[in-house]
């Protein structure tokens, strides 16, 4: 948590949407939502300008101290908070966590360190720049 909003540690693995929209758009409009999957139904959406820096730029340094040392962190993307809505969330279905996927971590620690900077920075590539709904040109 940030004193305006939120950051998270983003890591490769999962496509780079957030950050495609992020640098396609110009308003830098950024939803962040959360939903109950057990417990109680709720869902929260924290609406507001959003901004991703690569986890090895230097102004990320200092923030990255905040964060675990996660195999693959690629970005953080920060959050500054407008708004901040709740719904009743009755229609978000039930589910049970199981586990992590270990997919990654092998992945990047059986590469060895040169192996895993390329894949880590293939997603600096262009095909990670622009959304893969081609929203934005």
């Amino acid at each position: 948590m940030l004193r305006d909003g939120l950051a998270y540690l983003d890591c490769t693995g999962s496509g780079s949407e957030t950050r495609a929209h992020l640098i396609a758009s110009d308003d830098k409009r950024l939803t962040i939502m959360f939903c109950a999957f057990d417990g109680a139904p709720m869902i929260l959406r924290l609406y507001g300008q959003g901004r991703s820096a690569h986890a090895r730029h230097a102004g990320v340094r200092r923030s990255r101290s905040k964060f675990e040392e996660v195999a693959g962190a690629r970005q953080i993307v920060r959050l500054s908070i407008d708004l901040v809505q709740t719904s009743c969330g009755m229609g978000v279905p039930l589910f049970d966590y199981k586990q992590e996927r270990g997919s990654l971590v092998a992945l990047l620690d059986g590469a060895g360190r040169q192996q895993s900077a390329k894949i880590l920075g293939s997603e600096e590539h262009e095909e990670h720049r622009r959304p893969a709904d081609r929203l934005f040109p």
